[in-house]
């Protein structure tokens, strides 16, 4: 269903065929009146190439990270089929000048998926009833299955906090660029903007947060330096996570259209839980979406509704965590893996420190509702003093990559 299908160094640009795989991803010979296409274009193709080259090189961010996030943008060419060559004679080769080291990786997608997506689409709007407007059911949450691919993929980009570290590009409905710098980039969600938006997000950092934060050692959630978690470092784990987007994809193809459907829906939530949760540097959001993720994680390894709950529970455990968790870590290759299962165990033993069991996270996500009318849920959390450490938040992306190994 997903593939690599080609891993490009700077060594790799003086291998034409690299140029002819580009060429033929964009489907450039139809503008080549040697192939004698459909429809002929009285444009000299070469020409085009070369202005809307230039046109990119002089547009091009002269800031590295402003650059990595332009390399996503369309290009001004009105010849989408000029693009591969353009990619590759002045994209790529731009993008090697600034990091010599980085790597570029092409991925393709089974015409299969696509097709069975957009079918059943169309399917369920004229079969189901459900139908607003000539709009698929679900048709304008952005969760709809068509978008798995790149909501799953687009994790590579952000899986590390706080560390950018990938721009993950869709040209195509069947192709996907892959832009691997050689380094990382800190960001951050309260510093990263001297803004009036930033301001207002400081006088909620103490809300769900360590008593002590950001005034003694204890401090924030735990980051990750740019220097070490460079992204050549991590390519190992990329190939790891990529293979194993593809083995679930091969098994989802397998369920019916409305399990299908309503699974990835949820597995689209969860990378949004798992976004907020991963980046947000503010307590309160990074916990109130680990708790959202648990939430939907609950739900697709539940078999019914009313087992959610001890579900919930079960995934906080320090059984689970320590054991189930850990033994799947533990196949993620490379120094990822390694840092992920001590995350695990150091997170566990926070949990430990602050007194808390999977019964008190379960009744601290349902405060969310609030704390009237459920006495026992307000004696519960009265007892404690309702500290979580920030570094709960650490165990969001391996509880992802157990779920996306457990179909």
């Amino acid at each position: 269903m997903l593939s690599i299908i080609k891993k490009i160094k700077l060594s790799d640009m003086s291998d034409k065929g690299i140029y002819d795989m580009m060429d033929n991803m964009f489907e450039g010979y139809l503008l080549d009146n040697k192939m004698e296409p459909k429809v002929k274009f009285d444009v000299d193709t070469y020409s085009e190439e070369v202005k809307w080259g230039h046109e990119f090189l002089a547009s091009a961010p002269r800031d590295p990270v402003d650059f990595i996030k332009a390399l996503s943008t369309n290009f001004a060419c009105p010849y989408g089929n000029l693009r591969g060559r353009i990619l590759f004679n002045y994209v790529f080769k731009e993008f090697y000048s600034r990091f010599p080291l980085g790597q570029i990786w092409i991925l393709e997608i089974d015409q299969s998926w696509t097709d069975l997506v957009w079918a059943t689409e169309k399917e369920n709007k004229t079969t189901t009833g459900i139908d607003y407007f000539g709009v698929p059911p679900y048709g304008f949450t952005g969760l709809q299955e068509e978008n798995f691919i790149e909501m799953a993929l687009n994790v590579l980009s952000f899986c590390v906090y706080p560390v950018f570290s990938s721009e993950i590009t869709f040209p195509l409905s069947n192709y996907v660029i892959c832009y691997f710098p050689d380094r990382g980039y800190k960001y951050s969600q309260m510093t990263e903007n001297n803004s009036i938006y930033t301001h207002l997000l400081w006088k909620f950092h103490h809300v769900f947060d360590d008593e002590w934060t950001f005034d003694s050692s204890r401090g924030p959630k735990s980051a990750a330096d740019p220097l070490i978690f460079n992204p050549i470092n991590l390519v190992e784990y990329f190939e790891w996570y990529i293979e194993t987007v593809d083995k679930c994809l091969c098994k989802l193809i397998l369920f019916d259209n409305t399990t299908r459907q309503q699974t990835i829906m949820t597995l689209n939530g969860l990378v949004c839980d798992l976004f907020f949760s991963i980046t947000s540097d503010m307590p309160f959001l990074s916990k109130t979406f680990f708790f959202n993720l648990v939430d939907k994680a609950s739900n697709l390894l539940s078999e019914s509704q009313t087992s959610e709950t001890k579900t919930f529970q079960n995934i906080l455990s320090e059984e689970f965590l320590l054991n189930e968790l850990c033994r799947t870590i533990e196949t993620v290759p490379g120094m990822l893996g390694n840092i992920l299962i001590s995350d695990i165990n150091w997170a566990t033993e926070q949990l430990k420190l602050d007194g808390l069991n999977s019964e008190l996270l379960r009744n601290l996500r349902n405060s969310q509702h609030g704390y009237k009318n459920n006495p026992n849920r307000w004696a519960s959390l009265g007892n404690h003093t309702c500290e979580v450490n920030n570094d709960i938040t650490l165990l969001a992306l391996p509880i992802w990559l157990y779920i996306m190994t457990s179909f």
